[in-house]
C-alpha cells in the first residue's frame, strides 16, 4: 500500500511520531536544509529537525490533512528566541491545534530582556496565554532581568483558569529576589497539577520561599522547589498523599519565626526519590522530621558539604523507615566523598550508581570487586544527566 492510501488515523500516528520524536540536529545550521531552519523558532521540541508545516508541503492531500484533521500534530509547541516575524507561524500553529490539549515550552536565553526585547516577546506570550485552559504541560526557560519583567508571565485574568494543567516548570535567571505571588496565584487554580518545578538562578533566592499553602496537592506526584521554609514544607508534605519525588535546593528554618514543629516524624508513604543540594543542612534539618518507607533512590546534586552529618541523617532515616536504598546518583563528588558514601552502611543494598565525573569510576569499581557492595549491579557514567520531573 502506498503511503498516500493510508487511512488518516494511521497517517496521523506516523506523522506525529516523525515530528514529535525524531532526533535533534547535531550539524551546523549552514548544513541544514532551508525548509527546516526557516521555521526554527517554532517547532515541536527544542532542536527538532522537522515540523508539521514542512510535511504539509509534500502534497495537497497532506497539506489538507495536516491542517484540518490532525490537531495532535500541533499539540506540542516550542518557541525559542523568537523574533516578530515568527508570530504568524505561532498563530497558525495555535489555530491548527484547535481544541486539543497542548504542551508549551518557551525559551529565551540569548540575552537579558530589555525594553525592546520585552515588547517583542509580549505578543508571543499573550498569544500563548489565550490557550491557558488547554495547557497540559508548560515550561518557561527565560533570562529575565527584573521582577517587573517577570510579573507579566502569570498576570492572568482570574476568569482564565489552567483547568487541565498537569505539569508546570519555571526556570528564571538571573532574578535575584523574585516576587512569587503571580506564580502562586496561577498555580493554585491548577487542580490537576501533578508536577511542579521552580528554579531561580541566583543564590539570593535563599531569602524567597514558596508559599506552599497555595500549591494544590491532591494530584501532586513530583515537586521541585528552589527554596522553602521547613514548617511550610512539612505542612505541604502532610497533604501530599501521592507524592513520589521531592527535590529541594535551599531549606531554611528559623525557630524564632517558625511555629513549633511536631517531634513525631511525618510519614510520607509514596516518596521514593529525594534530591539534595550541595549543603548538608537540608539533610540535618529536614530528614529527622520524616519517615519515608518507599525511599529507594537518592540524588546528590552538588558536593555534600558535611559528609558525615549527611550520611548519619540518611542512615537514621532509612532505619526509621525500614527501607534500603537501591540507587545513588552523584553530580560532582570528590573521590573521598564517593568512597565514604559507598562504604557507609546505608549503601549496603545499592544496586546501581550513576556518576557525572568519570575520574572516580576506577576506584569505585575496585571497591565493588572487593565485594564491599555486595548487591551492586552497575556503575554508570553519564555526563549529560540532570534531575527532571
Amino acid at each position: 500500500m502506498h503511503i498516500g492510501e493510508f487511512p488518516d488515523e494511521i497517517l496521523c500516528k506516523i506523522l506525529r511520531d516523525y515530528t514529535h520524536h525524531s532526533s535533534r540536529w547535531t550539524t551546523p545550521r549552514a548544513q541544514i536544509p532551508v525548509k527546516v531552519w526557516k521555521f526554527g523558532a517554532i517547532s515541536t521540541f527544542e532542536g527538532a529537525q522537522t515540523n508539521p508545516i514542512i510535511l504539509g508541503q509534500v502534497c495537497s492531500h497532506w497539506r489538507a490533512t495536516t491542517s484540518r484533521s490532525m490537531p495532535c500534530l500541533w499539540s506540542s509547541i516550542c518557541v525559542k528566541n523568537p523574533t516578530p516575524k515568527d508570530l504568524p507561524i505561532l498563530s497558525l500553529w495555535m489555530k491548527r491545534s484547535r481544541s486539543s490539549l497542548i504542551n508549551i515550552r518557551f525559551i529565551k536565553r540569548e540575552s537579558l530582556f530589555n525594553d525592546r526585547e520585552l515588547c517583542e516577546m509580549l505578543p508571543f506570550l499573550f498569544k500563548l496565554g489565550t490557550t491557558i485552559p488547554r495547557w497540559r504541560r508548560v515550561h518557561y526557560d527565560l533570562m529575565v532581568s527584573s521582577n517587573t519583567r517577570y510579573y507579566w508571565l502569570f498576570d492572568i485574568p482570574p476568569h482564565i483558569v489552567p483547568s487541565n494543567l498537569e505539569e508546570m516548570r519555571v526556570d528564571l535567571d538571573p532574578i535575584s529576589k523574585p516576587d512569587l505571588r503571580p506564580l502562586q496565584n496561577f498555580v493554585q487554580s491548577a487542580q490537576r497539577l501533578q508536577r511542579l518545578s521552580c528554579n531561580f538562578g541566583r543564590s539570593e533566592c535563599q531569602f524567597v520561599s514558596v508559599a506552599t499553602n497555595d500549591i494544590p496537592t491532591q494530584m501532586l506526584v513530583s515537586l521541585h522547589l528552589h527554596a522553602v521554609g521547613l514548617d511550610s514544607l512539612l505542612t505541604l508534605l502532610s497533604s501530599c498523599a501521592r507524592l513520589q519525588t521531592l527535590s529541594i535546593r535551599l531549606l531554611f528554618s528559623h525557630p524564632h519565626l517558625n511555629p513549633v514543629i511536631s517531634n513525631s516524624p511525618l510519614c510520607v508513604p509514596g516518596i521514593g526519590t529525594i534530591c539534595f543540594p550541595f549543603s548538608s543542612t537540608l539533610a540535618e534539618v529536614l530528614l529527622p522530621h520524616l519517615t519515608l518507607p518507599s525511599l529507594k533512590e537518592v540524588w546528590f546534586l552538588e558536593h555534600l558539604g558535611s559528609v558525615d552529618a549527611t550520611l548519619q541523617s540518611l542512615q537514621d532515616l532509612l532505619h526509621r523507615s525500614g527501607t534500603g536504598l537501591g540507587r545513588l546518583v552523584y553530580a560532582n563528588p570528590s573521590q573521598d566523598e564517593v568512597m565514604k558514601v559507598l562504604l557507609s552502611p546505608m549503601s549496603a543494598d545499592v544496586t546501581q550508581i550513576t556518576l557525572r565525573d568519570p575520574h572516580v569510576l576506577a576506584r569505585m569499581q575496585a571497591t565493588a570487586d572487593q565485594n564491599k557492595l555486595r548487591r551492586l549491579g552497575s556503575i554508570k557514567h553519564d555526563s549529560e544527566w540532570a534531575f527532571s520531573l
